[in-house]
């Protein structure tokens, strides 16, 4: 617990920097995995994969632990035990596509919807749309700082895949 924790905290900080390596961004969410597999002992287990070259490009950092985190909080709910995680990272024609997929609960249909449209909105609007007492501040600062670093040139899309789950894709272009 205490060596994943003082990784998850080093790479945030990464000396100030905003920007980190896909393997690094890995690592971090890895980290975050650890400390909630040992809180919620038996729940889920997760995979991690990376094509060789994704693995050293640069990226704005803390853009996976918060899509993870709601794999856990609510795709997990329902759940004792059983969960998986996988996160799969690609490199092709110019972009990195980050994939976050759990089995557990399917995110709803319309609020799926609505974070497709996400880009496209404004700040006021996403604050709006996203914000709720149980959170969507994670979403928000992901997709504000992708805008600001990217324009629209990035990708964030939610799917609910036949086999159950919720499916979240990003990509962004390499840099």
């Amino acid at each position: 617990l205490i060596h994943a924790l003082t990784s998850m905290l080093r790479i945030s900080l990464n000396k100030g920097d905003d920007i980190l390596t896909v393997s690094q961004e890995l690592d971090h969410a890895k980290a975050y995995m650890d400390i909630q597999e040992i809180r919620y002992e038996g729940l889920f287990e997760y995979t991690v994969s990376c094509t060789d070259d994704a693995g050293g490009c640069k990226i704005m950092k803390l853009l996976l632990q918060p899509i993870v985190e709601n794999s856990i909080k609510y795709g997990f709910a329902g759940l004792e035990t059983g969960g998986q995680i996988h996160i799969g990272v690609t490199r092709d024609s110019g972009r990195i596509r980050f994939v976050v997929e759990n089995n557990g609960a399917s995110i709803d249909l319309q609020k799926a919807e609505l974070l497709n449209r996400i880009k496209k909105m404004d700040e006021a609007s996403i604050r709006a749309s996203v914000f709720t007492e149980s959170g969507g501040f994670g979403i928000y600062n992901i997709v504000s700082r992708l805008k600001i670093k990217y324009g629209e040139a990035f990708d964030i899309h939610y799917s609910l895949p036949k086999t159950g789950g919720t499916q979240c894709v990003i990509q962004v272009p390499v840099e």
